[in-house]
């Protein structure tokens, strides 16, 4: 009888999150800085 071993990629596991919290931190930082810059008259007459 053969035994089991499991395996868990860890460094993939802590890769994945810490990809996605750059990604949501970049699409949210971003477009804010953007609209920061704007005055609200600026940001209300470009739509």
């Amino acid at each position: 009888m053969a035994t089991t071993v499991i395996s868990i990629p860890w460094l993939q596991l802590a890769a994945v999150p810490t990809i996605a919290i750059i990604a949501a931190w970049l699409a949210s930082v971003v477009p804010g800085r953007r609209a920061a810059r704007l005055s609200p008259v600026e940001g209300l007459a470009s739509e």
